[in-house]
Parts: C-alpha cells; sequence; structure tokens
C-alpha cells in the first residue's frame, strides 16, 4: 500500500479549515516543514506523528490510511459469514468453515470487536447445531436445561469468554447488547442462572427500550419490532388495541405451559381487561 501521508496531511487542514502555519504552530516546526510535508519532499520525524494525528482528532492508523483499508476487510470477512445463513441452516457443513474465516480475520485484526462478536454469535450457533439442546419438563410443565451436559459444550464454553470479556470491554454499544444477549442464553443453558440475571439487569426496562422509543418518536406510523418479545407484531404501535386483542395467540411458540392455560388465566384476571380498555381509550 502506497503512503501519501503529505497528501492526507493537506486534506486533513484544509477538512478543519487550517492554514500550513496553523499547523506549523502547533507542532513547533516551521511553515517550510509542512510545505515539504505536503508536497512529499519528506515525512514528518517519527515523534510528530502521534501530534498530528491527535491535532486533526485521528487515529495514527487513520492518519497513515489504513483505517478504510481494514475496515473494508474486516466487512468483507463479516459479508462471507452472513453469505452462510447459518441462522436459518439447520446443518452443521457451515461450522468449520465459518470458524475457520473468522480465526483467520483474527489472527490478521486481533481483539477486532465486530470479528470478536461475529465469532461469539457463530460459536453460539455451533454449539446448537453440534450438540443440541438438553431439555425436558418438570411436573409443572416448564422447561429445564441438562446443564451437565451442556458444560460440555466446547462451542458454548468459548463463545462465553468471548462474550465476558466484550460485555466488560467493548467500546461499541451493539456490541455489549448483543455479547449481554448471548451470555444471557448461554448462562442459562449451563445452570449459571444468577449470572444470567446479572447480565440481564445490565440492559434497559421495557419501557425504555428501542421498540417503544420507536413507536413514541414516530408518532403512530408503522414499525417492525425487533425484540424477541414483539418481533412478530406489525401494527403500527405497540400499544394498538389488536396487541391487546390477540396477545394470547401471538406468544411465541416456545411458552411454557401450555397457551390455552395461559390464555384463560390472563383474560381471567381483572387486569387484562384494565389494560385492554386503556389501550382503546
Amino acid at each position: 500500500m502506497e503512503i501519501k501521508l503529505g497528501e492526507k496531511i493537506k486534506e486533513l487542514r484544509n477538512r478543519d479549515g487550517r492554514t500550513q502555519e496553523n499547523l506549523a504552530d502547533a507542532l513547533g516546526v516551521t511553515n517550510q516543514a509542512v510545505s515539504r510535508w505536503e508536497k512529499n519532499g519528506s515525512y514528518p520525524d517519527m515523534e510528530l506523528i502521534p501530534s498530528i494525528a491527535n491535532y486533526f482528532g485521528i487515529t495514527i492508523d487513520e492518519l497513515f490510511g489504513y483505517r478504510n483499508d481494514r475496515e473494508n476487510k474486516i466487512d468483507a470477512i463479516i459479508k462471507k459469514i452472513d453469505a452462510f445463513h447459518i441462522k436459518g441452516d439447520s446443518s452443521d457443513g457451515w461450522i468449520d468453515e465459518c470458524l475457520a474465516i473468522l480465526r483467520e480475520g483474527l489472527a490478521e485484526f486481533p481483539q477486532n470487536e465486530r470479528l470478536l462478536i461475529t465469532l461469539a454469535d457463530t460459536l453460539s450457533e455451533a454449539g446448537w447445531r453440534r450438540h443440541s439442546e438438553w431439555t425436558y419438563y418438570d411436573d409443572e410443565g416448564f422447561i429445564q436445561h441438562s446443564h451437565d451436559i451442556h458444560k460440555s459444550n466446547e462451542y458454548w464454553q468459548e463463545s462465553i469468554k468471548i462474550c465476558e470479556y466484550l460485555a466488560e470491554n467493548a467500546a461499541d454499544v451493539a456490541t455489549v447488547t448483543k455479547a449481554i444477549h448471548i451470555l444471557v442464553l448461554l448462562y442459562r443453558n449451563i445452570g449459571e442462572n444468577e449470572q444470567a440475571v446479572a447480565c440481564a439487569q445490565k440492559m434497559p426496562e421495557l419501557k425504555n427500550c428501542r421498540e417503544l422509543l420507536l413507536s413514541s418518536a414516530s408518532d403512530g406510523k408503522e414499525h417492525t419490532f425487533t425484540s424477541s418479545l414483539v418481533s412478530f407484531v406489525k401494527y403500527k404501535t405497540i400499544f394498538s388495541e389488536n396487541i391487546a386483542k390477540t396477545l394470547p395467540n401471538d406468544w411465541p411458540f416456545w411458552y411454557n405451559p401450555d397457551y390455552s392455560k395461559t390464555e384463560k388465566e390472563i383474560k381471567a384476571d381483572p387486569r387484562w381487561k384494565e389494560w385492554v380498555d386503556k389501550t382503546q381509550s
């Protein structure tokens, strides 16, 4: 890759409306030195590089033009993984190739958050495909997880370690959120319920979640909600009377106990009618 440091410095200086003299004064060099840099007649001394990057509010990588190249490569790696459509593929034929692609990417870009969360998510999915989820039902009809079997799931164990790191250290909020989501499910599966609860408590409460805020922000315009509780809802607002009428029937298929019993219990509660009336008023 050809380094055009002088051109980059000139581009950034013009972007910020700074003169060569401004930059020279900030760095303690002469105007002529800055002029030579921009004409690619010479390069700044190495000890000045951090100061130049800081002056323009960018990283050293960005100053040397590496950022776009790096991000493009990372984008390409993630697109390769997306092309496997692993969420909808019930087989396990994609696992080894996907993991190899991601590990190779992380060898080139160590600790990259985007690659790490993609690896964690892929490992989580791989654990379901290679080892399945071992569950049974208790006397009340609720799902119980075979924790000892799940703890031996090497894919889930690695995914947990990555997500624990990202939940504590990732700079990107979306990465932290996704790491916590994965952790809650995997902690539950291996019987670490207290840790699952602790993770869940780090997330916003329902009344402050994205779906409700989008509904408020749009003044009733239609949205497709993304949270697992209401992802099947496509009404104009989450407080629509339609949801109040159809909630027992729309509830996702993995509920326990049987939905017909749950529906009767919900509708028998006097608060149900009160809530329906409020949503229709």
